[in-house]
């Protein structure tokens, strides 16, 4: 019985999954700004895209066209506040590398020992 336990355990088979845990929990979270942005964004995209189908409903037009409107809503507004977003994030990547560097630069300079009086 142990030899059938120990074939069924095929370590080859079997994957740790500490790996993928373990990464998860080391990832910093988004800036708070970005996720704002982020949810925002999907909510207004969900909503518009719900509100089109509804509308179109309601002013007598048929399932298939008001659920083509609604996928052309979502997909219009979807990408105009993806790029937004886009901007918005890399304008944050860019001002968190400027404060990297800035921060490197004065580790880098280094501190004086010697005292200067004015």
């Amino acid at each position: 019985m142990a030899k059938e336990e120990a074939k069924s355990r095929n370590p080859k088979t079997e994957r740790p999954q500490t790996h993928s845990t373990a990464a998860a929990k080391h990832r910093p979270p988004l800036p708070s700004l970005l996720d704002f942005s982020f949810s925002i964004a999907s909510l207004v995209t969900l909503l518009a895209g719900v509100v089109t189908v509804v509308l179109s409903l309601l002013h007598g037009v048929s399932v298939v066209v008001a659920a083509i409107r609604g996928c052309v809503a979502v997909f219009c507004l979807g990408a105009v506040l993806w790029l937004l977003n886009y901007f918005l994030a890399n304008q944050v990547i860019q001002t968190a590398v400027a404060d990297l560097k800035a921060a490197q630069a004065d580790l880098d300079k280094g501190e004086s020992t010697r005292e200067f009086q004015a």
